[in-house]
């Protein structure tokens, strides 16, 4: 009885050690799953920051297509182009741009990838601004011109406003 009840103590400490050693695994194990957690938390809190980083890029990079690719357009008499003071000169001096006090709520804003014709209303029209001749052509059409933009590389290349002189 003594033998049977010294093994059975025996056993009973190896299973006491045993428990012991399972609760130690798994309490590490629990370390190890809020651990896990944390991390993933910590991934999902980057993601969503790097995904809004990606959207504001996103956007600016929008926003700087659209201003690099963006010129102005104005058509006007002689008269209304010097009230809006985009002209000087006259009379016995040459009429010239001044890009000194170009107001770009004046003009229209255009897409120089789509721009390819600019229709002109009038009979009679005359590029002010400084595009290369052989970057353009202006071609009567019924009782108006079109300007067709042969070279837009060249033609955008020099400014990005361009104020046609109509005289009626």
């Amino acid at each position: 009885m003594k033998t049977i009840l010294a093994s059975l103590k025996q056993q009973l400490a190896q299973k006491d050690e045993e428990i012991a050693m399972l609760r130690k695994q798994v309490d590490d194990q629990s370390v190890d799953i809020s651990n896990l957690k944390q991390n993933f938390e910590n991934l999902q809190q980057r993601n969503e920051m790097q995904a809004g980083l990606i959207v504001s890029q996103q956007e600016t990079i929008i926003s700087q297509d659209a201003s690099l690719h963006t010129a102005y357009i104005k058509i006007g008499t002689k008269k209304e182009l010097k009230e809006a003071g985009l002209l000087t000169g006259g009379f016995l001096k040459k009429t010239k741009v001044d890009f000194t006090k170009i107001d770009k709520s004046l003009f229209k804003a255009v897409d120089i990838r789509e721009v390819e014709k600019i229709d002109i209303p009038a009979r009679k029209a005359e590029l002010m601004t400084p595009q290369p001749k052989d970057s353009y052509r202006i071609d009567k059409v019924n009782n108006n011109n079109v300007l067709s933009i042969i070279n837009p590389e060249k033609f955008w290349g020099v400014s990005d406003f361009v104020i046609i002189q109509i005289n009626d």
